[in-house]
């Protein structure tokens, strides 16, 4: 094991504990996230949904059907 305190801040290796990989998430649950919540706020209006994140409403219904947010199971 090298002595860390060698490492310039760039050199030095990206060290994450436990307690901080519960907090990461993945891209595809940040877009998650965000229709579920969009949803709520727009009482399932899908149209309304996809206007507020700009994207076109074929793929928010693909999306929902992915997320499992639509009731089914994702996978």
């Amino acid at each position: 094991i090298e002595d860390v305190s060698t490492f310039t801040p760039a050199e030095a290796p990206l060290i994450i504990t436990d307690d901080q990989m519960d907090h990461l998430r993945t891209m595809e649950d940040w877009k998650r996230e965000a229709i579920r919540r969009a949803l709520e706020r727009h009482n399932g209006h899908r149209e309304k949904v996809a206007r507020e994140l700009r994207i076109g409403e074929r793929t928010l219904y693909r999306k929902i059907k992915d997320y499992g947010l639509d009731g089914s199971e994702s996978e």
